[in-house]
C-alpha cells in the first residue's frame, strides 16, 4: 500500500503489553506509526489532538465498554475506523460491533498478513471519507 517513509499514525487503546508488542513487531519495517493507550480517557485525549485514521481498541479496555467508545467519533469531522481487537471473534460479535459503527474485528493471535491486509482496507475505507466527509491527517 503506502511507502514506508509515509507515516501513518494509528492508535492502540490497549492496556495488555502484548498487544503493543506484538503490533509493533508486525508494523515494523511498514507505513504505520503505533501511538498506545491505555484507556478510554486517553483514547479521547489523544484523538482530540492528533487525526487518527485507524484505531485499535481491545474489546476490553478500561473506561467504557466498546459500545459506549464507539460514540466517542460521532462529533469528529474525521471519524476514525475501529478495530476491535478481541480474543473471541464470532459473528455475534462482529454484527454487534458493525451495527454500533465499528468498522472490523481483528482477532488475537495478531497475524501479519491479515492485520496488514486489515490496516490497509481500514485505512483507505478512511481516506476515502466516511459518507458526506473526505478525511485528511492534519498535523
Amino acid at each position: 500500500m503506502s511507502n514506508p517513509t509515509d507515516a501513518i499514525p494509528i492508535l492502540l487503546a490497549s492496556a495488555r503489553e502484548d498487544d503493543y508488542y506484538n503490533l509493533r513487531e508486525l508494523l515494523a519495517q511498514t507505513c504505520w506509526i503505533l501511538n498506545k493507550v491505555d484507556d478510554w480517557a486517553s483514547a479521547l485525549q489523544v484523538l482530540r489532538h492528533i487525526a487518527i485514521p485507524i484505531i485499535i481498541c481491545d474489546a476490553d479496555l478500561p473506561g467504557l465498554r466498546w459500545r459506549q467508545g464507539l460514540r466517542i467519533g460521532e462529533g469528529m469531522t474525521t471519524k476514525p475506523c475501529v478495530l476491535l481487537l478481541s480474543d473471541v471473534a464470532d459473528a455475534y460479535l462482529w454484527n454487534a460491533f458493525i451495527e454500533c459503527g465499528g468498522f472490523d474485528l481483528l482477532p488475537r493471535p495478531l497475524l501479519q498478513k491479515q492485520t496488514l491486509a486489515l490496516l490497509d482496507f481500514a485505512y483507505m475505507h478512511w481516506k476515502t471519507g466516511w459518507p458526506g466527509e473526505r478525511a485528511s491527517l492534519k498535523r
